[in-house]
């Protein structure tokens, strides 16, 4: 009997890590995403090109 609760612990500590790294990796994907969102998207050179300052004062 301890031979088969040693196997069921070790696969279920193996679908723990895997569950763990898994979810790790999706989150790490997640925020490289967001960051790169936030460094394109929030680029403040782009605004000169789309709306650029007038030359004239009112």
């Amino acid at each position: 009997m301890t031979i088969v609760n040693l196997e069921g612990s070790l696969s279920t500590m193996g679908l723990f890590i895997s569950t763990v790294t898994g979810f790790f990796v999706v989150l790490m994907i997640a925020m490289a995403m967001f960051i790169h969102y936030l460094r394109v998207g929030l680029d403040s050179k782009s605004s000169v090109r789309i709306d650029p300052k007038p030359t004239e004062k009112f």
